[in-house]
């Protein structure tokens, strides 16, 4: 005999060990166009936090273990000569260096991936702190004097 599902019970107390609500799992409309019950609590940006320092600090440390990655890999690029005379030796190095030269394309294109996500995670840091920065001249634009608050 099959063992028994847990109850929603049983799952509260597993992911919510000190006594958080789980939500309930049959919403009356499904539909994901339908907007959230009134008694949903509201998730703005008021929790959100960039912290854009941080972002640069990792593009940093990125790119150094992408130099320090680079140059293993320039210490890896030799040629395997042939280790005999016999035929075994002779294609076993022809073997071999068939897999150090596709190895060491694996390490370039994961060099070159990895200079790109480090790039990108510095312009994201740049395009937050060129927003935070609009939004606050958007704030400190006065407000127009023939324009009355609503």
């Amino acid at each position: 005999m099959p063992p028994q599902d847990p109850t929603t019970n049983d799952l509260n107390q597993l992911l919510y060990p000190h006594g958080a609500p789980l939500a309930d799992p049959s919403p009356t409309n499904s539909s994901p166009t339908t907007p959230p019950a009134a008694g949903t609590p509201a998730r703005g940006a008021g929790g959100y936090e960039v912290r854009r320092r941080e972002l640069l600090k990792v593009a940093d440390e990125m790119r150094a273990d992408i130099e320090s990655v680079e140059q293993a890999v320039q210490a890896l690029k030799i040629q395997v000569h042939q280790v005999g005379d016999w035929d075994v030796a002779q294609q076993l190095a022809s073997k071999v260096n068939t897999a150090h030269t596709n190895m060491l394309g694996v390490l370039d294109l994961y060099v070159q991936v990895a200079k790109a996500t480090a790039g990108r995670v510095e312009n994201s840091a740049k395009t937050y702190g060129k927003a935070e920065e609009g939004a606050k001249e958007a704030s400190r634009t006065p407000t127009p004097t023939n324009v009355t608050p609503w």
